[in-house]
């Protein structure tokens, strides 16, 4: 697994935002924002797109884009 739990919770923090917070404007379970930041699981592609949106941050920064192709790679049958 790629450090996308480590900048999503770095982001996260920064915007001042708690995991309920992000989780209620990406319409995902505080739990799911948890997991990923624990990188239990990994956020699809889709989400990954619109948290950048959420956290006003362009997906190639901070490794978003990084994670974005580890999980297209790992996705791709």
């Amino acid at each position: 697994m790629s450090n996308i739990g480590k900048t999503i919770k770095k982001i996260r923090a920064e915007k001042g935002l708690t995991q309920e917070q992000l989780a209620e404007q990406l319409h995902v379970t505080r739990q799911a924002v948890s997991n990923w930041e624990q990188e239990k699981t990994q956020p699809d592609v889709e989400t990954l797109t619109t948290m950048a949106e959420v956290l006003e941050v362009p997906v190639e920064e901070q490794g978003l884009m990084m994670a974005m192709n580890t999980i297209l790679r790992v996705n791709v049958p």
